[in-house]
């Protein structure tokens, strides 16, 4: 080491301490300081001063680095291509500019960048390096890396070395590095298209629904996916829509390949049912088993007009049984049921009888059913053609406990079995 040329007597200094010659080091009141046989404990900053009459001078701070490592990436070298979720295998080199040996483990964190900046850098995960790097050596290292679900088009790699600080190195400012070349990260891209079906059905009717996918993507769709088919009220979601059909998708599937469907659907029909204009919805992959570039075109919905069809509407009444009666005592009810609906009604349905007082209302009734005892369910298996009418007579029991006074029978018909 040279410090200041001087008239005045220098003195060396090892990290503030000033230095005497002794054993191993010699020169600390020259301008040059040697250490001989360097040890751990040498290592440090070292600077000379000297002064006389006019002032004194210090030089510049050195630095002895005794023993570290400097390890650094470099030369990273990605695939020219890769695919959404696939592995690759990424090569790149560490080298150990300095006089330690880099002893791991150590992580090392491998990273996906839009430029050789690392802009917007996205963590891939980290490996751990468990081998030594001699001084001023080198290796050559090939990872696996998995490539991430979203991140597709023109990406740089980057690596960085000892990400969790575990390896003591002269400076870790030279860690990081981005590769100069670019991979290309493509994917599958299913699209759905030419979706087909009548403008017009009534509940309860079968029709045909047809529609294609492509993949539209630079590379093959290779995963299992499911093509379905809903009914719904809004164009463009499946929130509150009904699932009609359920068909596999076709793969695997090259880039630019299709396939086209064509299903038969039930529009299904319930007591909520209303007239109006609905939506048939074709839906590619909504389990997302598939990676995709773009899930924008998953979902395409044409307009369907729905109409009730003609339905029965079955109607009690002419209710009569005996003028009196006693606690546990069994009697007839007898009853007409007359469909005074458009279509037929088919078997099987049930009719309840109740016993109410004889003040009640038809309304009040309705409201609260529930808050009368049920003398017994009974259950029609006949068919009742539109405008038809059949009388019914079934035995009940009054009960032995509960209502008393003026009461007569209420009859309710409560639908399909």
């Amino acid at each position: 080491m040279t410090g200041v040329q001087t008239c005045a007597l220098p003195i060396w200094q090892h990290s503030g301490t000033n230095l005497f010659d002794y054993g191993r080091i010699s020169g600390t009141h020259s301008t040059t300081l040697s250490i001989s046989n360097v040890l751990i404990s040498d290592g440090g900053s070292y600077f000379v001063t000297a002064s006389n009459a006019y002032g004194i001078a210090t030089s510049s701070t050195t630095v002895l680095h005794v023993g570290f490592p400097d390890i650094a990436p470099y030369a990273i070298t990605p695939p020219a291509t890769a695919t959404l979720g696939q592995t690759i295998q990424l090569v790149f080199n560490i080298t150990n500019s300095a006089s330690g040996r880099a002893d791991g483990p150590w992580l090392n964190q491998f990273l996906l960048a839009q430029d050789t900046n690392g802009s917007g850098a996205y963590n891939l995960g980290t490996a751990s390096f468990t081998n030594s790097i001699p001084a001023f050596s080198s290796v050559t290292i090939t990872q696996t890396v998995i490539m991430p679900a979203n991140i597709f088009g023109t990406r740089y790699f980057g690596v960085t070395l000892d990400t969790g600080n575990d390896l003591p190195e002269i400076t870790k400012t030279n860690n990081t590095a981005y590769s100069v070349n670019s991979v290309q990260i493509n994917g599958a891209d299913l699209a759905l298209q030419q979706l087909g079906a009548p403008g017009s059905a009534q509940y309860g009717q079968s029709i045909s629904v047809s529609f294609a996918v492509t993949n539209i993507g630079p590379a093959s769709a290779i995963a299992g996916w499911n093509d379905q088919i809903y009914l719904g009220s809004t164009s463009n979601s499946l929130s509150g829509a009904t699932l009609l059909a359920t068909l596999a998708g076709s793969a695997p599937l090259a880039s630019g390949a299709g396939y086209a469907r064509n299903q038969s659907v039930t529009i299904p029909q319930t007591s909520s049912s209303t007239a109006g204009t609905f939506y048939l919805m074709a839906a590619v992959d909504v389990g997302n088993g598939q990676l995709e570039i773009n899930k924008a075109n998953n979902l395409l919905s044409i307009p369907i007009a729905l109409s009730l069809p003609p339905l029965p509407d079955l109607v009690a009444g002419q209710v009569s049984s005996p003028t009196n009666a006693t606690a546990g005592q069994s009697l007839p009810v007898m009853w007409a049921v007359t469909n005074i609906g458009s279509a037929a009604a088919n078997a099987p349905w049930q009719e309840k009888v109740y016993l109410v007082p004889a003040g009640l209302t038809l309304q009040q009734f309705n409201t609260n059913a529930a808050a009368y005892p049920a003398l017994g369910v009974f259950t029609c298996t006949n068919n009742l053609g539109s405008g038809a009418s059949v009388i019914r007579t079934q035995q009940v029991t009054v009960p032995l406990t509960g209502l008393a006074g003026d009461l007569r029978a209420a009859i309710i018909e409560i639908g399909r079995s």
